[in-house]
């Protein structure tokens, strides 16, 4: 089974890249091979954990990521940035970018705001670039749920997804459509909260772990369909063996007054192009071991997600 990699260390909308230095004064240091990419849902601006933009900082730092694709991001991702003397992208609260590297362009934010990109420079001579989309795709309704604590069946868990996370992710796989017919020369990465579990995870044979259902989510379906992989189950192919659960560190041990405890499930992911990259490993990341809800204020991980990292070679 993979590991997770542990670690013991006002709203203000943004429309254009923030800069935390000019991109002039960046000093590039030849062609980039390898990229780390962080996805990082930070729970309310890291509000609902003591000093938790501070927080969210380290955790980055100790990550090792180049580029972060940040999710439920209010103000925290110009503080990021700042404070890291990197650059970063805000469209709205919900989705946002930071990277270490100057962004030269940005898109979005699409349909519910559940969708942002960024063109970021890694570098200059010969000129090198990436395209990172942030995506936080509608929360309701949530197919774990109905399926563990209401039984839906599955054609309703289906029309849900139709009406609501489909939807949002159509608008993104439409605006970035063209940067993906380019990946051969420029690679794309999507990442996120998706909101929605992975038909790759829900497979029958890893049924027992969801209720007892097997669904074949559409929105992981398109994504693959748009030609973007899954870099964590690209590394990591076996849902039984390496659930990967990202929902909820802190929510482990939640039990419904019906007796049902709360759903673990891998929501967060990175995708990838695979004509311009190759991912080499993939993991869940969190710092220390965060205390369960409601006694989550003192944990040092802000979130109440685990974020996901992922190690790419650029061809």
């Amino acid at each position: 089974m993979k590991k997770v990699l542990l670690f013991l260390v006002p709203i203000l909308l943004v429309t254009v890249a923030c800069q935390s230095m000019p991109k002039e004064t960046f000093q590039f240091t030849g062609p980039v091979s390898q990229l780390r990419i962080m996805t990082f849902n930070v729970w309310e601006s890291g509000s609902r954990v003591h000093d938790g933009r501070n927080k969210i900082v380290a955790a980055i730092r100790a990550s090792g990521a180049d580029v972060v694709t940040m999710q439920e991001s209010g103000g925290a991702a110009g503080f990021v940035a700042r404070t890291l003397g990197w650059y970063s992208y805000q469209p709205s609260r919900s989705v946002a970018i930071v990277s270490r590297y100057p962004i030269m362009d940005t898109y979005g934010p699409t349909h519910n705001h559940a969708g942002a990109g960024a063109r970021i420079m890694l570098n200059d001579e010969p000129r090198q670039e990436i395209v990172a989309w942030s995506v936080y795709l509608s929360s309701r309704p949530y197919a774990p749920l109905q399926a563990c604590l209401e039984g839906a069946e599955t054609e309703d868990i289906l029309a849900g997804q139709a009406r609501n996370q489909l939807r949002d992710i159509s608008s993104i796989l439409a605006a970035l459509a063209a940067h993906v017919s380019d990946a051969d020369k420029t690679p794309v990465f999507l990442a996120g909260d998706l909101n929605t579990p992975s038909h790759l995870d829900w497979s029958p044979a890893a049924a027992e772990l969801h209720c007892g259902y097997a669904v074949p989510y559409p929105v992981t379906q398109k994504i693959e369909a748009a030609g973007l992989t899954d870099a964590y189950r690209q590394v990591s192919p076996d849902p039984v063996a390496d659930p990967a659960n990202t929902w909820s560190p802190i929510y482990e041990t939640y039990v419904y007054p019906i007796g049902t405890p709360e759903p673990m499930d891998r929501i967060d992911m990175i995708f990838f192009t695979p004509a311009s990259a190759q991912v080499t490993d993939a993991n869940t990341f969190v710092i220390g071991e965060p205390a369960q809800s409601p006694d989550h204020k003192g944990n040092q991980w802000p979130s109440d997600h685990k974020a996901v990292i992922a190690d790419f070679v650029l061809k």
